[in-house]
């Protein structure tokens, strides 16, 4: 019989309280995980676990309870090829009647780097590698914007900091990250109790930009939603130097 989660009246748990860190000892990918429950008031004797995913792969540890957090000596990602791209979930689940209610939850947790415990900048467009059908480079949604590059170019770290194929694509991605919040998804707001909301951090990051003028109060008007959207992507490139990042490489071909 397969054992059914009970969604019914669940607690989100903000992705702040649910940080989740990639080690790679001795060659392998295993994961630390840091967890804070203390403002969403949980039975201190239900049950915390850890989820792993990606696609149709998918690994469960279990963290004890919400009173006695314990991490398993094994968090080892044997189920992954690599760990750029894999999802994670905290899960609360209550150990009364009836047992297997899902009562609290954070999902879609991005694995963070190490260095990331000791700083709050994180990369608005993370770039990973990715097995592409044809493609050199695509922006994928499926929990945050990330530009994957096609493994089959060989060397794709050095490829995401080359200042022709950088001046040739980021433009692009900003406009589309962008029309994907305001057109696709219809959120104005970049305001939000989720500190790790990535939509309002693209959104006041855009806003930020000189030259870019107030965002539109939602999308009633069209017009006004993709002129805002041109003017904060000419106004990246024009912070970035996006023009001079092509013309270095071109006139460094045609030399």
């Amino acid at each position: 019989m397969i054992r059914r989660l009970n969604y019914t009246g669940r607690k989100r748990i903000l992705n702040q309280h649910a940080q989740i860190y990639v080690r790679t000892d001795d060659g392998s990918a295993s994961f630390d995980a840091n967890i804070n429950l203390n403002d969403y008031a949980l039975p201190s004797d239900a049950k915390v676990y850890v989820e792993a995913y990606r696609q149709t792969s998918w690994m469960r540890f279990d963290f004890g309870t919400v009173s006695g957090l314990v991490a398993p000596a094994d968090r080892r990602l044997t189920q992954f090829e690599s760990y750029e791209d894999i999802l994670f979930r905290v899960r609360v689940v209550s150990a009364a009647t009836p047992h297997g209610k899902l009562i609290a939850e954070a999902d879609r947790i991005r694995l963070r780097n190490p260095q990331e415990q000791e700083s709050s900048q994180r990369p608005l467009l993370p770039v990973i590698s990715k097995s592409l059908q044809g493609l050199i480079s695509r922006i994928d949604f499926e929990d945050r914007p990330r530009l994957e590059i096609n493994t089959a170019v060989g060397n794709w770290r050095d490829l995401a900091v080359n200042p022709a194929f950088r001046s040739m694509v980021l433009s692009y991605a900003v406009k589309e990250i962008l029309t994907r919040i305001l057109v696709v998804e219809e959120l104005f707001d970049t305001e939000t109790d989720d500190q790790d909301d990535w939509r309002a951090q693209w959104l006041r990051y855009a806003s930020s930009l000189p030259g870019v003028g107030n965002l539109p109060a939602d999308g009633s008007d069209q017009d006004s939603v993709d002129e805002w959207i041109d003017s904060a992507v000419s106004a990246f490139g024009r912070k970035h130097g996006v023009v001079d990042w092509f013309n270095t490489f071109w006139q460094g071909e045609g030399a």
